[in-house]
């Protein structure tokens, strides 16, 4: 199953929309960093950026452009570039970046490591059902 919407990130405890002028979708760059928003920021297995829609409009105050981040993402804040922009069309939210992402149910049994500063350490969850939960010590 998937989940679409537009792109906000949080910068300086801000909700901030992304435009997408200029960017091109065919760049598996560009997909890379819908993957690391998808992995890392909302738990979901996959995710790619698509066009603007109409359906999907941001009521964000601030608007960035020329996103990029690096795919070793820490924070909004430490992990990407961008800049403001005063552009018309991404000002009224006729630009909006959406994002889209997959979930793909994890297989009984499976575990994994979250939240930590590196592949080898972290909280262990455990796959129940088709769904991570956090093993506990009790």
């Amino acid at each position: 199953s998937t989940v679409t919407g537009v792109y906000e990130v949080c910068n300086n405890g801000t909700w901030t929309s992304v435009c997408a002028d200029g960017i091109d979708f065919e760049d598996p760059d560009v997909q890379d960093q819908a993957k690391v928003a998808c992995v890392c920021g909302l738990n979901y297995a996959d995710g790619v950026f698509l066009p603007p829609d109409e359906y999907f409009i941001s009521s964000a105050s601030e608007v960035i452009t020329d996103l990029s981040c690096s795919l070793e993402f820490t924070t909004f804040e430490e992990s990407c570039e961008f800049n403001f922009t005063n552009d018309e069309e991404c000002l009224n939210h006729t630009m909006d970046l959406i994002l889209q992402c997959s979930f793909v149910p994890c297989i009984h049994g499976d575990i994994r490591l979250v939240d930590g500063s590196n592949s080898l350490e972290g909280r262990v969850e455990i796959c129940i059902n088709g769904t991570y939960g956090t093993v506990c010590d009790d």
